[in-house]
């Protein structure tokens, strides 16, 4: 079954005038059982897989930047697939449907190879290998479904607005926490959900007592940018389902090209999506057009038949895709063990903003950030 976003958004706008009564009866309540700090897709993820339980039904959804649950859906469509072969048992564990796209495939010398062949390829920068192994694609029709009931977007309309929050506040003796927004409002909940990084929490939290070590550790980590850039095609070019990383320069050291060839799953078209890792210094409008030029050179001369294509393109900037380090695994077990008996959960700790979610997935499940999928249940 195929669904388009436009009808989706429609169907937003609809909903959401409706619900303008429902949104101003909240504006004046300041107490909730949850607050749910909502930043990216594993977070609307989240809400859609558990928003009609019933410990849900007092909820503050706060966004930091103005994005509607479409977005967030569109950015986790954005570039490559983050899911591979290392995150399978995630999905097989959560039980989520997904498929195996075709074994990844480097280029070398005008060739294209297997990374199990004898070749070698060129150096990875920052972050590229994680595209090594065979990309894994969710299935997320059923996230799709549940975005198009009156009962989410009821949910969704009626419990969330965009916020700027100066501060976190753990009440001593108390389990409760006290958010402070700038416009001098205060917010408070027994339960704090955080979809956004560990250093971010960090920067806005008046008490956490976080070991110097840890809060030391998470502010060391970098975070890399990423250039994203999808292209939907009228005709298919090449056998679908694979991932290939081409080298930028056969003579230096600049990274490689990531490319990926799926059908986009609203309008089944064939379409790549590609993204490369800019450094510093490239980030300025005429050398992302320079490379945005040189990786369309490089699909040319790989799929000559793209030269007789109609195509539609789309291109983001995000300046914190992928971390150096996983925020949530340098937390020490007291750190965990505190956040648990006094209301807080972390639900993507290690991600800095929109679109890498599943950059560390393996880390988060292991270090029982995972946890939270499981315990958001048993509130009391």
């Amino acid at each position: 079954m195929s669904y388009n976003l436009r009808d989706l958004k429609q169907k937003s706008k609809i909903k959401k005038a409706e619900h303008i009564q429902s949104n101003n009866s909240i504006e004046n309540k300041n107490n909730f059982n949850t607050v749910f700090v909502l930043d990216n897709w594993i977070g609307l993820f989240f809400l859609l897989e558990n928003f009609s339980k019933p410990e849900y039904e007092d909820i503050q959804i706060l966004k930091t930047r103005n994005f509607s649950d479409l977005d967030l859906l569109h950015t986790w469509l954005a570039g490559p697939s983050l899911l591979r072969k290392t995150h399978e048992n995630f999905l097989n564990n959560r039980q989520f449907d997904f498929t195996s796209l075709s074994p990844s495939l480097f280029l070398k010398d005008g060739d294209l190879y297997s990374f199990d062949s004898r070749a070698k390829p060129y150096d990875f920068l920052f972050f590229e290998d994680h595209f090594i192994p065979t990309g894994l694609i969710w299935d997320i029709s059923k996230f799709l479904e549940i975005l198009q009931t009156d009962d989410w977007r009821v949910f969704y309309e009626s419990n969330s607005k965009n916020v700027i929050i100066s501060e976190i506040e753990k009440i001593e003796n108390k389990q409760e926490w006290m958010i402070s927004l700038e416009d001098g409002k205060e917010i408070f909940c027994r339960h704090l959900i955080w979809n956004l990084s560990v250093k971010t929490l960090l920067k806005s939290s008046k008490n956490i007592p976080f070991s110097l070590e840890s809060r030391s550790i998470i502010q060391s980590i970098k975070y890399s940018s990423a250039f994203l850039f999808s292209i939907t095609l009228n005709k298919q070019v090449c056998d679908q389902g694979h991932t290939f990383l081409i080298p930028q320069s056969y003579t230096h050291t600049w990274g490689h090209f990531v490319v990926e060839s799926s059908l986009n799953f609203s309008t089944s078209h064939p379409w790549f999506k590609c993204l490369f890792f800019p450094q510093v210094e490239e980030i300025n409008e005429d050398i992302l057009l320079q490379k945005l030029k040189l990786l369309k050179r490089s699909l040319y001369k790989l799929f000559p038949s793209l030269e007789t294509c109609d195509w539609k393109e789309k291109y983001s900037l995000d300046l914190n895709y992928a971390s150096s380090a996983d925020e949530a695994g340098q937390l020490s077990s007291m750190d965990l063990d505190w956040m648990k008996n006094n209301g807080l959960w972390v639900i993507n700790g290690e991600f800095d903003g929109l679109g890498k979610a599943a950059c560390n997935l393996s880390q988060f499940v292991e270090n029982g950030i995972e946890a939270s999928f499981k315990n958001l249940s048993n509130f009391s």
